[in-house]
């Protein structure tokens, strides 16, 4: 080794031992910070579609951000969840840093009730992003109509378009009528008859009664209940019509009936004395009738069939005396009665239904002139007691017994 080669070693030994007497460290070169990993995430963290309609469908668009400073790679989108769809995704397979895309996803219900999911998006090397996802699935909406009767059942839309006055051919007179969502009820003096809205298959007698005037129905979830005028009892059975009895007995003629909110509502002509409405909690059926309206004495006014909607008890009255009609209301609770329609003589109402869904009430217009004729009609006009009244059958024969469902 030459001279110079020694003398360079040994000034770098002692610039070493200089710079560790003086605690200062060699010199290095520090490199670029690591960029951060990818970071997904949706605009929103959970989402309800609400209730649709089973049949329907509504949709959400979701944005998915990379927040990080890498790229998403290996991406993938999906869905959980009954019902629940992409039906749209602007994402690829990868996501750049600070990039974003679109996802939309579609509740079509299966069935009514409450449906949660998720939708999540996932990559490699990075957490997933989820949204919580709800809807509520609701029955569809079936078709409802206007029923009538004396002997056969009529139908017709709402309106009183597409009427048909026989719709359902019946053995005897039509003395009441009520309609759940899958059948037609009705009572012909003692007997008590379904069928199918649908109009499949022959009426079905259920209670082959003995009683011989029946002026009274209502349907529930799980009963049927009929007023018995000869034997002053109110009576009810399965929807089959198996086990039937008599539930209250010792009345005063009772006449209209219906059930709502689990009470019992009636009402009974008591000639000479009075006329009244009453009420009685279907828990409570060996109680005392509340009393909700009771007219003064006087022989030639009536009630006669009644309907309970929209937190009031409405029912057709008539004066015997020149043959007028009205329907009159009254809070299901009891309080000031309210004359809801008045029709001068010879128009009589025997029969009403409300229809709180479209905000109408139905009665029959019975023109009771002794003439002998036939002219008979259905009208409505608005539960708020704006606009005028409209017929919406005419022609008919005398009807008795009207429902809507």
């Amino acid at each position: 080794m030459s001279s110079t080669s020694r003398r360079r070693i040994g000034v770098a030994i002692l610039a070493t031992a200089l710079a560790a007497l003086v605690g200062v460290a060699p010199t290095t070169t520090v490199g670029a910070a690591r960029p951060l990993p990818a970071q997904l995430g949706f605009d929103v963290a959970s989402h309800d579609f609400g209730s649709v309609t089973v049949g329907q469908t509504a949709s959400e668009t979701f944005t998915l951000s990379n927040a990080g400073g890498k790229g998403a790679t290996s991406l993938a989108v999906s869905v959980s969840g009954s019902g629940m769809s992409i039906t749209a995704n602007g994402c690829a397979k990868a996501l750049k840093p600070s990039a974003s895309c679109a996802v939309t996803v579609t509740f079509a219900p299966e069935g009514a009730g409450t449906v949660t999911a998720t939708l999540t998006a996932s990559a490699r090397g990075t957490s997933p992003a989820s949204v919580a996802l709800t809807g509520t699935g609701s029955g569809a909406t079936a078709d409802r109509y206007l029923y009538w009767g004396r002997t056969d059942i009529g139908r017709a839309q709402l309106d009183g378009s597409g009427a048909d006055p026989a719709y359902v051919l019946t053995a005897d007179t039509t003395t009441a009528l009520d309609v759940d969502a899958t059948h037609l009820y009705w009572t012909s003096y003692g007997d008590v008859w379904r069928k199918p809205t649908d109009g499949s298959g022959d009426p079905l007698l259920i209670v082959d009664g003995e009683q011989a005037e029946t002026p009274g129905l209502a349907v529930t979830d799980v009963h049927v209940y009929w007023t018995v005028y000869s034997t002053a009892e109110i009576w009810r059975a399965n929807l089959d019509g198996s086990e039937a009895q008599a539930i209250l007995t010792g009345l005063d003629n009772p006449f209209g009936l219906d059930v709502a909110d689990g009470f019992l509502y009636w009402d009974q002509y008591s000639g000479a004395s009075t006329s009244k409405v009453l009420r009685l909690a279907l828990t409570d059926l060996g109680g005392t009738p509340e009393l909700l309206y009771e007219y003064a004495a006087d022989a030639t006014k009536s009630i006669e069939r009644l309907d309970v909607a929209g937190g009031r008890v409405y029912w057709a009255h008539s004066d015997w005396n020149d043959y007028a009609g009205s329907v009159l209301s009254v809070p299901v609770g009891g309080g000031e009665v309210r004359i809801d329609v008045s029709l001068s003589a010879p128009n009589r109402i025997d029969d009403i239904a409300v229809d709180t869904e479209g905000g109408w009430l139905y009665y029959t217009v019975n023109v009771d002139d002794d003439s002998g004729q036939s002219n008979s009609s259905i009208a409505r006009r608005l539960l708020d007691g704006t606009g005028d009244a409209g017929t919406v059958v005419s022609g008919l024969d005398m009807t008795y017994a009207l429902a809507v469902g």
